[in-house]
């Protein structure tokens, strides 16, 4: 166990002490409690306006309050106003007596939250930047001090992501001699999250939600995932960012009455201070095929002060009202959806040219598609096993048809039906569909499961050499993640 993991030297006026004020600011923290904890920061910061000594642990839980309010709301305007923080903390850090451990950890540390923040808002270029200048920290941090256990969390983070770079900066890494490797990235989190355990839980929860998303989303293992954390900490104090944790995992399992239980169990505060949870309601209503989703979808547009997911939402929307007949709400929605523009994130990129396309979708293949995205693949089933003779002349909704039909056979564990129709759609679409860039990547992801590392192999490289229409970001980043477990195999 490492001395040390919640102090630093006792004889520095300057310290690093996680104790049980610092953790009071923390709990706000994970609760979005912001007057709470602007209040114990500003009282923090009086009383070390003298001439005593000051704990460091509030640094970091001014940047991480900072990068709570930029990576969750996004408010407009509020990442001019607050991006300064970054310079202003690090020359603090920089004329501190603070111990050399904690001092080059809490540079890492703010650097990587700060990278995490201008990759959200689309700045790649500065994001990997900064995320350079952190695992230079990081990797002589472990070297220096190799007991120091802080340095293992955001190694751990760091690696992972390092591993999905976009192949137009990955000249950057390379440059650095830089590596990610999402299996490394897990271990290093595990580790952290081990010895975190047997000494102080610092900064644990956030471990945990990494790891959790490392394997439900890089190492494509969605259900483990979503079981871990349920295990680990879903079932602790119930809080807007738990349950978006949870949610998002429990609709990328395919488990969407989890998440609408999830959403229905916790205090309406939660939905006060992260409104996105009424976009998260709103979608899984939506897969249950609930008419309850568009008042969801109403509270998220009321209450939701940030950019990205509207979108999506008005699409989600107009999905609703078309399945409930109602035609001209239909095109009102989608005309929204266009007014609001394509934005930053690739799902409201995908609504935008949906709803530009001016393609009026399919109701049997909208409602098969939602049913299997909530993990109702026995439903959905019954929906198409008919076989799709209307579209036979359609070469666009023939592959649907088939890509819809090996998604629902592979959630029914039936990988020899699910390739076919892969395949089907792979050879019937054309190159520029997004849907046969997926079918690849499925494909891959079900011959890496069977063992079949060649066939995986060429099928991720096949996704790579596609130019989708739609989610092409994440696409890549799926299959790049992919060629990473095979390296490690």
């Amino acid at each position: 166990m490492l001395a040390g993991a919640t102090s630093c030297l006792a004889s520095a006026s300057d310290h690093f002490s996680f104790d049980e004020h610092a953790r009071a600011v923390y709990r706000d923290l994970l609760q979005l409690d912001f007057e709470r904890c602007d209040a114990a920061l500003e009282n923090v910061r009086i009383n070390a306006s003298g001439a005593g000594a000051r704990n460091f642990a509030y640094l970091l839980l001014e940047n991480e309050r900072d990068f709570f309010r930029l990576f969750v709301y996004e408010r407009n305007g509020e990442f001019e106003r607050l991006k300064g923080n970054r310079d202003k903390r690090l020359k603090r850090l920089q004329h501190s007596e603070l111990d050399a451990k904690w001092k080059q950890f809490l540079q890492a540390e703010i650097e990587l939250q700060w990278a995490l923040v201008h990759m959200k808002r689309d700045k790649p270029f500065r994001g990997i930047q900064l995320m350079l200048s952190a695992h230079r920290l990081i990797a002589d941090g472990m070297e220096r001090y190799p007991d120091f256990y802080p340095f293992r969390k955001s190694a751990g983070i760091l690696t992972a992501l390092l591993a999905t770079i976009p192949p137009e900066y990955q000249w950057a890494s390379r440059l650095a001699g830089l590596h990610g490797d999402v299996r490394e990235g897990r271990v290093l989190l595990e580790s952290f999250i081990e010895a975190s355990a047997k000494s102080d839980s610092f900064l644990i929860e956030e471990a945990l939600a990494a790891r959790s998303f490392v394997s439900c989303y890089l190492e494509n293992d969605p259900q483990t995932a979503y079981r871990y954390w349920i295990r680990a900490a879903g079932l602790g104090e119930p809080g807007p960012l738990f349950a978006w944790v949870q949610v998002k995992l429990a609709l990328r399992a395919g488990w969407n009455d989890a998440a609408r239980n999830a959403l229905r169990a916790l205090p309406a505060r939660g939905f006060e201070r992260l409104p996105l949870l009424h976009y998260l309601q709103g979608l899984a209503e939506l897969q249950a095929l609930d008419p309850s989703a568009e008042r969801h979808f109403s509270l998220f547009f009321d209450r939701y002060p940030g950019q990205n997911h509207r979108a999506e939402a008005w699409q989600k929307r107009a999905w609703h009202a078309f399945l409930q007949g109602d035609l001209a709400r239909f095109q009102w929605c989608m005309n929204q959806c266009r007014e609001t523009g394509p934005g930053l994130i690739d799902e409201d990129k995908q609504a935008f040219l949906d709803a530009s396309s001016g393609i009026q979708p399919d109701a049997l293949l909208l409602r098969a598609r939602l049913l299997s995205d909530g993990g109702y693949a026995e439903r959905a089933l019954q929906l198409l096993k008919g076989g799709p003779p209307a579209y036979s002349h359609d070469d666009i909704r023939l592959t649907e048809y088939h890509y819809r039909l090996a998604r629902i056979y592979q959630q029914l564990s039936e990988p020899k039906l699910a390739l076919e129709n892969f395949q089907t759609a792979i050879a019937s679409g054309s190159s520029s569909s997004h849907l046969v860039c997926n079918a690849a990547l499925q494909s891959g992801i079900l011959y890496e499961s069977s063992g079949d590392k060649e066939s995986a192999r060429r099928h991720y490289e096949k996704v790579l050499s596609l130019d989708p229409d739609r989610y092409r970001n994440s696409l890549h980043q799926k299959a790049r993640a992919g060629l990473s477990r095979l390296r490690s195999k």
